[in-house]
């Protein structure tokens, strides 16, 4: 058992638990090695952050690491794994899929604001930002606009929810396929602590290409340059 003035290391549940009462640094090596053939049969808990400063580059058979929700840790799945759409994982409910189910795109689960498409309401949007596909190009085109400071994309950008923090503006594309989907991601979003986007009855969501404003009408899919730049609507965001 490791003993220090501000730290130990006890026993507990099948798990060895390390934790520093001062939140001082725990050397996880000298822990482990002091522990060997306790760690043959038992688990091991750290209660605070464990750093490790030296890693090896990671081999092609290398597997991804990912936190459970009581906080053990376990390996992602093979790349075999494929998706559903309405599936929920990676922080969102599963609106996209590439051929293969391999590889998808979610959204949020809940609308995160209602918001004008950006400050900047006198001055069209650059050609950077008007891409049918690509959502997150358009965020960052929108956010280097001159004169910018508050946005749509900028609030998406700075969404940090599920462990992500990579959300961006869904292009018209994106936001066509989130809406040819809505009942599936409806009906996860609900079931998940989320909101359907019913809730918000025809309700207006922005999208990011277009000359200036993009919106799309979801009581029934329509998708128009309203030219309203300091309007307010809700906002959904996604990650790829």
């Amino acid at each position: 058992m490791l003993h220090s003035a501000n730290s130990s290391a006890i026993a507990n549940n099948n798990y060895i638990n390390i934790k520093s009462n001062q939140n001082e640094k725990v050397t996880l090596l000298v822990a482990i090695l002091n522990m060997v053939t306790l760690l043959i049969t038992q688990n091991l808990e750290v209660d605070g952050k464990v750093k490790i400063s030296v890693m090896d580059p990671a081999t092609p058979s290398a597997q991804q690491v990912t936190r459970e929700s009581d906080g053990t840790l376990s390996l992602m799945s093979s790349g075999n794994t494929t998706y559903d759409i309405g599936d929920i994982v990676h922080g969102g409910v599963v609106f996209w899929l590439s051929t293969d189910a391999k590889h998808g795109k979610v959204v949020s689960i809940y609308n995160i604001g209602f918001v004008q498409w950006s400050n900047i309401i006198d001055a069209t949007i650059g050609s950077g930002a008007r891409s049918d596909i690509n959502g997150a190009g358009n965020t960052v085109a929108i956010m280097m606009q001159s004169g910018h400071t508050n946005s749509a994309a900028r609030l998406c950008v700075d969404l940090a929810y599920g462990s992500y923090d990579d959300w961006y503006l869904p292009s018209k594309d994106e936001l066509n396929d989130v809406y040819g989907n809505k009942a599936a991601i409806d009906s996860t979003a609900t079931a998940n602590g989320g909101e359907a986007f019913a809730l918000h009855g025809t309700g207006v969501l922005l999208n990011s290409p277009l000359t200036t404003s993009g919106d799309m009408v979801f009581g029934n899919g329509v998708q128009v340059n309203n030219g309203f730049e300091g309007a307010a609507y809700y906002l959904w965001a996604v990650r790829a």
